[in-house]
């Protein structure tokens, strides 16, 4: 059992499949009632990741993330945005921790191309104040699902406009 903490909004002709023990502390919105609304949230959406994946990348930001059972942390300055352009962001393993350090002022934008894994336990962490809105991973194109499971944790926002996100485990993302 994962669980998403909120609301979960479908287009018409989308499915909801949970299972596992798995749980959701918000409502299901779909249908004509909702329709209208979800359609200017896609746009805005779209238009959100478009924008955030035209920003160039901070001085030093790595290109691929790929940890199993190690950690890495990085840390921004307030009132800045550090922006991350990668192919990939992978974590595996319980060891497998990518800490994101800042204050409440600050921001990351990190942009995917092509694939996002988190599993077996593996975590992303703010410290600092960091707050989960101020987080972005902007996983843009079509390609590969992404995958949260085996009791992996993700604090931040996950934009996804193209791919589906496949939930799976036993701790909660926030």
């Amino acid at each position: 059992g994962g669980s998403v903490d909120g609301d979960i909004w479908l287009h018409p002709g989308a499915t909801k499949k949970v299972s596992g023990g798995a749980k959701v502390t918000g409502v299901y919105k779909q249908g004509p009632a909702f329709d209208p609304m979800l359609n200017q949230g896609i746009i805005a959406a779209t238009n959100a990741s478009i924008a955030a994946a035209s920003l160039s990348a901070s001085a030093g930001s790595p290109v691929t993330i790929n940890l199993k059972n190690m950690s890495m942390a990085l840390t921004a300055a307030a009132n800045t945005t550090y922006v991350i352009n990668l192919l990939d962001l992978i974590l595996a393993g319980p060891k497998a921790v990518l800490t994101l350090s800042g204050t409440n002022t600050t921001n990351y934008v990190i942009n995917i191309s092509r694939y996002m894994s988190l599993s077996s336990g593996a975590s992303i962490l703010l410290t600092g104040g960091l707050q989960p809105q101020n987080v972005l991973f902007n996983v843009t194109g079509t390609g590969r699902a992404i995958t949260l499971d085996g009791g992996s944790y993700l604090s931040g926002v996950v934009l996804a406009t193209r791919r589906d996100i496949i939930l799976k485990g036993d701790r909660k993302s926030t």
